[in-house]
């Protein structure tokens, strides 16, 4: 059996910053002096973490993090935009996608950006498993042909949500930005996001991004992403 992902969500840095003229001008301004911009996945959003009640797997409905992070934020230095879809959905969960059955998963993100050398992704996991490369991955698609895929490791580049399920990461690309505050209301614990940094190959510099799929192979139990 394989493991599960979540996405919450993106930003990629660009060789030369974009403008972001629709945003809040603080956030807009911390942006565009990193050269990042967010990568909008709320047409294909299908769970939230903060806006309303979820089921989880366990049976139990409520709020996963009370209070925690949508909209303009800031997130290990990062500026993120996590934006609600018509839905109040801010993420995509791959349990959800699978109807809470088995089989692989994925998700497609148009990017259609050229020259893009870094990606920052906001992914945690239903469940967890450490290891293997198998479970889940992001692969990167270029204009003139470049493809670069990044293996998600559990218990380093992943780890689940709460309750100690793979609970490592390994610091480095991947590390801590949100630890909520309030107990989630499904099951008394305190929730985590964390951040991971892809760095693309040189190819990508020259090319258009023109998209981010991220796979996930796993089942219930096992490991989902969000």
């Amino acid at each position: 059996m394989h493991p599960r992902t979540i996405l919450m969500g993106f930003a990629i840095r660009y060789g030369i910053p974009l403008c972001l003229a629709i945003f809040n001008w603080t956030w807009q301004q911390a942006a565009v002096a990193q050269g990042l911009t967010p990568v909008d996945i709320s047409a294909q959003a299908n769970f939230t973490w903060v806006s309303q009640p979820q089921t989880d797997p366990n049976g139990v409905t409520g709020i996963y993090f009370p209070g925690g992070p949508v909209g303009l934020v800031t997130l290990g230095g990062v500026p993120f935009n996590l934006k609600s879809n018509a839905a109040g959905y801010q993420a995509w969960n791959a349990h959800v996608a699978a109807g809470g059955g088995n089989g692989q998963q994925a998700i497609t993100i148009p990017v259609g950006q050229f020259g893009v050398t870094d990606v920052y992704t906001l992914i945690n996991t239903y469940w967890g498993l450490f290891g293997p490369s198998s479970a889940a991955w992001l692969i990167f698609t270029g204009s003139g042909g470049a493809t670069y895929t990044n293996y998600l490791i559990g218990g380093s580049d992943i780890r689940g949500w709460c309750c100690g399920d793979a609970g490592q990461i390994n610091g480095t690309n991947t590390i801590n930005v949100y630890t909520s505050p309030t107990p989630s209301q499904l099951n008394g614990t305190y929730g985590v996001l964390d951040r991971q940094h892809i760095t693309l190959p040189a190819a990508f510099a020259s090319q258009v991004l023109t998209s981010i799929q991220l796979v996930d192979n796993g089942s219930p139990g096992v490991q989902r992403v969000i």
